[in-house]
């Protein structure tokens, strides 16, 4: 198009007009700036002034119709000169770019989108080309600790790289040159600017950045899903421990009662060397599958079996399972359903082997059991102390009163011999209670039982062979000697009883240190060393189940008459009495053997003389005697009296205390009843020796409780006498007693 110097077209091509739509009348005479928006006129005007004062000029041009769209031109202006180089106008030549224009805004909204996009995104988004960050955004900045991004530019990649992970970061900058694929999303660590290490996911693309092969990274902070990984580790590794360590076994179930995981507890106590053997196996027939009575437990009887059907707890305290090796054994056991999303999964069921329990609970009952029957042949034994106290006391008074060669000597000599014998029976039945009083004292077992030897080669017969072997040094032990003596001639009569035939009977003595579980086994006091005292015979041995029973009182398995039942009843009492405790082993047809511990002590043994015999000597003193049995307290008076004592009597000890009082300056001895109604015997004491400290006081009992000892009113010196006494005793007794110092 040409122009003359107001701008005004003086010609134009036809391409033209077609272009721009008009026709020729409608070109011709306008203006350039007529063709455009107002806004743009400016320009225009402003590029024309330019291409008349001599220079080309470059514009774009906007033209619009209302009829038609708009027309985006690029105008190229030259100035038009006469032959004399004045210029006169100036052409036009215009391209139609529109549809170039239109790309351009379209690349320029997407690249403005993608701007806004990358800026915005809490994901870090850098382009590294040639090993270099040339570009990133605000999150990347912000997370790699900048306060500007500048900071950041031209920075080597590497440098934001923690160096546990820069060769896998080479690698993969390799990957991406060679083979110009996107890499796979992995975990890296950055550093940020302070040094502080940063848990990344980063995926990497290659791709062409102003003009240069580039890799865009997209990198997402994912610090908080490690803590989230590392606590749910941590809480893992937690359980695994809990697992692993608990003694208790625990073992999970599926819908179908399967193993889904067990602990090694739970192969431990069932026998297993590995988990394969239980995982996936139904645990109902692995070990639940029979009941302790041999019958089969139902399917949908199992405890286990109801939390997983009816989502229940479910808790026994006396089950059977049973091992890999076939055997049984009794467990408590917890079941617990398993919930998801209100929905049952399967269970869980916790165990425990209670063999040890159940034994202590059999322990504790057997050992209630004896100290019921034990309280009862207690006072059963202190009654009949009294009435052998009576006859005793008759039958003595006979035995010194009628001369040696009179005809009914042998009667009476033959009460005195049974009243002995149940006399005995009477001490046994205390020795096994643990009420018979004892007299301790450090005692060495070695010469006990040497002295012993002679008379149980006479109770066992010539047809057994009698060893004994001890240990080369002094075994002390703090007990009562007769008490001992009796533990050992019950045994030996018992092997006798076993060998009908013959055979080898051996007591062996030894020292053994007991720990603190052999002690809670055997309930005995405290752990250390004991004295050992084996008495092992070749016999018919026992069976387990008459085992179990040999310490029951009135249990025997000899003949009817041939024995009471008491003997090892009352070897258990003695030795229970003396805190220590008893070991059997037994075989049928090969022998037994009873191992006997006792506490071992270090005290020195006193060596002590024997006397002779002392006369019976009379006497003239008062003397108080309290005594709730009418019987006992008419033989008392005749005994004294016959032997020129004064007697007072007292029924119990209230009146022992009144009657004191009333003749408080003509007694010379008290003798008491140590268990009486009202007032005990120590408890009358107490009360006289408040009127007369210094009195002298003479203690009988038949049945003497542990509770007297502690009182500690028993002082050095005053001797409790055992029922039933033969009166020459209780008269010698009573003259040592009034002729001691005060």
């Amino acid at each position: 198009m040409f122009f003359d110097r107001q701008s005004r077209c003086l010609k134009t091509n036809i391409i033209g007009l077609s272009i721009m739509g008009y026709q020729m009348s409608e070109v011709l005479g306008r203006k350039l700036s007529d063709f455009s928006p107002e806004l743009m006129r400016p320009a225009i005007e402003s590029a024309v002034e330019k291409v008349l004062t001599g220079g080309q000029t470059l514009l774009e041009i906007m033209q619009i119709r209302s009829d038609q769209p708009a027309i985006i031109w690029s105008a190229i202006l030259n100035p038009v000169t006469d032959r004399a180089g004045n210029i006169t106008g100036f052409v036009g030549i215009f391209s139609d770019i529109t549809e170039r224009k239109r790309a351009e805004e379209q690349l320029r909204e997407s690249e403005e989108r993608y701007r806004q996009l990358v800026e915005l995104s809490p994901d870090v988004i850098f382009i590294q080309s040639e090993g270099r960050i040339v570009y990133i955004n605000a999150a990347g900045a912000r997370l790699l600790g900048a306060e500007d991004r500048t900071q950041l530019l031209g920075k080597q990649v590497l440098e934001i790289i923690h160096p546990d992970y820069r060769e896998i970061v080479r690698a993969r900058m390799r990957q991406l040159q060679e083979e110009e694929t996107e890499v796979p999303l992995i975990e890296e660590k950055y550093l940020r600017l302070d040094g502080t290490p940063v848990d990344v996911e980063v995926v990497a693309t290659p791709f062409v950045y102003q003009g240069k092969p580039a890799v865009q990274v997209i990198a997402r902070d994912i610090r908080g899903r490690k803590l989230v990984e590392d606590a749910l580790q941590e809480s893992k590794e937690k359980i695994s421990q809990i697992l692993n360590s608990t003694a208790e076994g625990i073992y999970g179930l599926d819908l179908d009662g399967n193993c889904t995981f067990c602990n090694p507890s739970s192969l431990r106590i069932l026998g297993y060397h590995n988990e394969e053997a239980i995982f996936g196996k139904n645990m109902h027939d692995l070990i639940h599958h029979t009941k302790a009575n041999g019958t089969l437990y139902p399917k949908d009887e199992c405890a286990s079996y109801r939390a997983i059907a009816k989502g229940e707890y479910i808790h026994r305290d006396r089950e059977t399972f049973w091992r890999s090796n076939g055997t049984s054994f009794p467990v408590e056991y917890w079941s617990h359903p398993i919930f998801k999303d209100n929905a049952i999964k399967g269970a869980v069921v916790t165990f425990i082997d209670i063999t040890k329990r159940v034994a202590l609970e059999n322990q504790l009952l057997h050992a209630q059991k004896m100290e019921a029957v034990g309280t009862l042949s207690g006072g059963i034994a202190h009654d009949f102390n009294n009435i052998l106290s009576s006859i005793l006391g008759y039958a003595d008074l006979l035995h010194m009163k009628i001369p040696v060669d009179d005809p009914l000597m042998t009667n009476v000599e033959a009460i005195l011999e049974s009243v002995a014998r149940a006399a005995q029976l009477t001490h046994s039945l205390l020795a096994f209670s643990r009420n018979q009083l004892m007299a301790v004292k450090a005692i060495d077992l070695n010469d006990l039982i040497s002295r012993l030897e002679k008379m149980l080669v006479r109770i066992i017969g010539e047809d057994i062979e009698f060893r004994t072997v001890f240990l080369q040094e002094s075994l002390v032990i703090m007990a009562d000697s007769g008490q001992i003596e009796q533990v050992i001639m019950n045994l030996a009569t018992n092997a006798r009883d076993a060998m009908p035939k013959g055979g080898s009977l051996k007591v062996v003595t030894d020292l053994a240190d007991i720990d603190e579980a052999v002690c809670e086994a055997h309930g005995c006091e405290m752990p250390g060393e004991y004295v050992v005292i084996t008495v092992s015979d070749t016999g018919m041995g026992m069976s387990e189940e008459t085992r179990e029973r040999i310490f029951d009182p009135f249990f025997t398995t000899k003949d009817i008459g041939k024995g009471t039942g008491l003997g090892l009843s009352m070897v258990y009492g003695i030795v229970r009495q003396h805190n220590g405790f008893i070991d059997v082993d037994s075989e049928q047809g090969i022998g037994t053997a009873f191992r006997i511990y006792l506490p071992a002590t270090r005290i020195a043994v006193k060596k002590t003389e024997s006397t002779p015999t002392q006369h019976v000597d009379k006497g003239t003193e008062t003397i108080l005697v309290a005594e709730d049995d009418p019987a006992l307290r008419e033989l008392s008076k005749i005994v004294l009296e016959s032997f020129g004592y004064k007697v007072i009597l007292a029924e119990d000890g209230q009146d022992a205390v009144r009657k004191f009082t009333a003749n408080n300056e003509e007694i010379g001895l008290i003798i008491l009843d140590m268990m009486m109604p009202k007032m005990t015997g120590v408890e009358a004491y107490e009360a006289i020796r408040r009127i007369r400290p210094e009195v002298k006081a003479l203690f009988l009992s038949g049945y003497t409780a542990d509770k007297v000892m502690e009182t500690g009113l028993i002082a050095d010196g005053m001797e409790i006498v055992m029922k039933p006494i033969l009166p020459r005793d209780l008269l010698r007794k009573v003259r040592i007693a009034l002729d001691s110092s005060p």
